[in-house]
């Protein structure tokens, strides 16, 4: 049976930081396919390029060169505005630190990316709470994020990602600031939205048991996948 297309495809991504003596090349060549539904890691050591290939393939930085496709869809082709608009609907995004607004309520925090969707105000609690819900924390909702603990200010972070049902979730490093009790309760919360939603989970780790648990990994070392035969979907069978 022929597979479907993927959501996401990168296509000889090239990725340049600085000039003269300093110029870096952060990404040479990269091409990668990402099915639906899919979990991915993306491992390799520090300064090997995996942050960046997660934040081209999610929109948040354009390459220098190549393309990146989501749901056959050019994203370089797209406006800023156009882009800004597709990555608030489409992806989600957890990193290692927390980038809460400490000083405002768990409800305000959630609902940014509503805010910003231009979601009418009377619909925004209800559906913070939905991304509350399973996270254990519709409880808190009212309660300033700064009195939470370190992995219950993850769980909002991951309950923002959410709140708009994106397609794809990217997380970088989830369990990175955490210890290993709230660590393994934030991946196990990762996995469990994965299969409650069908979201598309591209994480970045350095954990290897994290990676294992996902259903393939790509290895990336100075700017290059270092396994091109896991690279697409043919691949990952």
């Amino acid at each position: 049976m022929p597979m479907s297309s993927p959501i996401l495809q990168a296509s000889d991504l090239q990725k340049v930081y600085g000039a003269g003596e300093s110029r870096f090349h952060a990404l040479r060549g990269v091409s990668l396919d990402i099915a639906e539904a899919e979990t991915l890691a993306i491992v390799g050591p520090s300064g090997s390029g995996k942050s960046t290939l997660m934040h081209v393939l999610a929109a948040l930085d354009r390459p220098d060169g190549g393309t990146v496709r989501f749901r056959d869809q050019d994203l370089g082709a797209l406006t800023q505005r156009e882009l800004d608009t597709l990555r608030n609907r489409e992806f989600g995004f957890v990193f290692q630190q927390f980038h809460l607004d400490e000083g405002a309520s768990v409800m305000e925090n959630v609902a940014m990316p509503l805010m910003v969707g231009r979601i009418p105000r009377r619909d925004r609690r209800e559906a913070v709470l939905q991304a509350l819900e399973p996270l254990g924390l519709e409880g808190r909702i009212d309660e300033r994020a700064g009195n939470l603990s370190g992995g219950q200010r993850q769980r909002v972070a991951i309950a923002r990602a959410i709140v708009n049902r994106p397609r794809v979730l990217f997380a970088d490093e989830p369990t990175g600031a955490l210890d290993q009790e709230n660590g393994e309760k934030v991946a196990r919360l990762l996995f469990d939205l994965h299969e409650q939603y069908g979201l598309t989970l591209v994480m970045v780790t350095h954990s290897g048991e994290l990676a294992e648990r996902c259903g393939r990994q790509v290895s990336i070392l100075d700017g290059r996948l270092s396994d091109p035969a896991s690279t697409t979907m043919e691949g990952a069978r």
